[in-house]
């Protein structure tokens, strides 16, 4: 694939994921974990994480680039309002906070690259799927805990109280 084609397909994906991080929605335990849980796993499986020829460097890029997303995850997910409604369903919507995490997720992550590129260390697509799986899979645990944690709300009075 080409280079600009896979900016294109990082453009809309990154815009999709933007999208669905920063829309107020139900909160769906299982179906948060399977999206992250498959492209960390593309990423990993495909090849192309260490560049043969820069195996040093390319490795403590990988290392630099998980400890970025675990990291930039959390921070995303203190940003992630999160809260039940008066049914007692849970929700999460980002807030401002959110969208400033993300672009700061991924300029980190673009100076990670900058770096491998200006050592010489080849950078594959299968990194960046590793980096978004990662980084949302932990991002979306902490918001589900941080949901798991909230409590039910009494039921509304029906009817005279005595």
């Amino acid at each position: 694939m080409s280079t600009a084609a896979e900016i294109v397909l990082v453009v809309i994906a990154l815009g999709y994921v933007l999208s669905r991080q920063l829309t107020a929605r139900p909160l769906e335990e299982k179906s948060s974990f399977r999206v992250p849980l498959i492209l960390a796993a593309v990423g990993l499986f495909s090849g192309g994480l260490v560049d043969r020829d820069h195996i040093a460097v390319s490795v403590v890029l990988l290392v630099a680039g998980v400890v970025v997303a675990l990291g930039s995850g959390v921070v995303r997910a203190l940003t992630v309002r999160v809260w039940r409604d008066q049914d007692g369903v849970l929700w999460r919507g980002g807030t401002p906070w959110t969208l400033a995490a993300w672009v700061g997720s991924v300029l980190l992550r673009v100076g990670l690259v900058v770096v491998g590129h200006l050592t010489g260390a080849a950078s594959e697509g299968s990194g960046l799927l590793l980096f978004l799986g990662l980084t949302l899979l932990v991002q979306n645990a902490l918001v589900v805990y941080r949901a798991r944690t909230l409590t039910v709300p009494a039921p509304a009075a029906k009817g005279v109280a005595v």
